[in-house]
C-alpha cells in the first residue's frame, strides 16, 4: 500500500544508526508505524517532521502488517507552545501516550483524529490544557469501550444525586446504594468489615455537582467549537482523580508519563 495522509506524530524512537521509527496517528489509515531513514540525524530531510507534537502530510509505503517506510513529509503545524512549556509538554505527552496505548493499529478513527488535533491546537493557543486533557481522556475511553456510566447509579438506576464515583463499578454510585453497601457483610472479610470496603478498593471519589456536570459535558463536546471553560481548582482535581483511577481500574492502564505530570501538578 502506498499513500499520502495527514497525521500527528505520537512518538518517535531511535532505530539503528541515524534512523527512527515513528508512530503516526493518521486521519485515513489509523495508527501506523513507519521507518524514517535519516530522521535521527540533525540535518536529515525527515528529521523535523518526525518529532512529537508535529502535524503534517506524510507519504509512505506499507505492505501487510509490517513496518512501513516514510518517503516524504510536509509539516503543516508545529505545536511550539506545547514544546516550550514544561507543564504543557507533560500534558501533551500524557495525551499522546494514552492515544498510542488505547488505539489499535490500522483502525481509522477520523473523528477522534480531528478532536485530538483540535485539542492540541487549543492547548497551543492558551485554552485550559487540563480541561482539554480530560475531554480527550473521556473520548479515548469511549473509543475503547470503557465509557463510564454518568447518567444514573450503576447499581439501582437512580438519576438523582448526590453521587460517588466508583471506578471499579464503572461509574456513578448513589448515596442510598452506598449506605446500603456500608451495612452489608463483606465477602472478602468474612463479615468483619463492610462490603463497601470491597467495592471501594478501586477508590471511590465523592462528586459535587460541578464535577459531574463537567464529566457529562466533556465526553461529548466538540473541541473544534469549545469556548473557554472556567473550572475551580478543586473541581479539576476531582476530575483528575476520577479519570486516573478509572483508567487503572477499567482499562488496566497507568501511563508512564503520568508520574511527571502528577509531580508538576502538585
Amino acid at each position: 500500500m502506498r499513500g499520502r495522509t495527514e497525521a500527528l506524530v505520537l512518538r518517535a524512537a531511535e532505530y539503528g544508526e541515524g534512523h527512527k521509527i515513528v508512530t503516526l496517528l493518521t486521519r485515513e489509515a489509523g495508527k501506523i508505524g513507519l521507518v524514517a531513514r535519516g530522521a535521527g540525524k540533525p540535518r536529515g530531510r525527515l528529521t523535523a517532521a518526525c518529532q512529537p507534537l508535529v502535524c503534517g502530510f506524510y507519504s509512505f509505503s506499507r505492505f501487510g502488517s509490517s513496518l512501513g517506510t516514510l518517503h516524504h513529509a510536509e509539516i503543516e503545524r508545529v505545536f511550539r507552545r506545547l514544546r516550550e512549556d514544561l507543564l504543557l509538554t507533560a500534558i501533551a505527552a500524557y495525551v499522546m501516550e494514552l492515544t498510542d496505548r488505547m488505539l489499535a493499529d490500522g483502525e481509522p478513527q477520523p473523528e477522534f483524529y480531528d478532536q485530538l488535533k483540535a485539542g492540541l491546537a487549543a492547548m497551543d493557543e492558551g485554552k485550559d490544557p487540563l480541561v482539554l486533557m480530560h475531554a480527550l481522556e473521556l473520548k479515548l475511553l469511549g473509543l475503547g469501550g470503557y465509557r463510564p456510566v454518568l447518567d444514573a447509579c450503576v447499581e439501582c438506576g437512580r438519576q438523582e444525586g448526590p453521587f460517588l464515583f466508583a471506578p471499579r463499578l464503572g461509574g456513578l454510585f448513589c448515596s442510598a446504594c452506598a449506605d446500603r453497601q456500608a451495612g452489608m457483610p463483606s465477602a472478602r472479610s468474612g463479615g468483619g468489615f463492610s462490603a463497601r470496603a470491597d467495592w471501594a478498593a478501586g477508590g471511590v471519589v465523592p462528586l459535587n455537582a460541578s464535577a459531574l456536570r463537567l464529566l457529562r459535558l466533556l465526553g461529548g463536546v466538540d473541541l473544534r467549537r469549545l469556548g473557554r471553560v472556567e473550572v475551580r481548582p478543586e473541581t479539576e482535581r476531582t476530575l483528575r482523580e476520577v479519570l486516573r483511577r478509572y483508567f487503572e481500574e477499567q482499562a488496566d492502564l497507568r501511563a508512564n508519563s503520568w508520574v511527571l505530570l502528577e509531580n508538576l501538578l502538585r
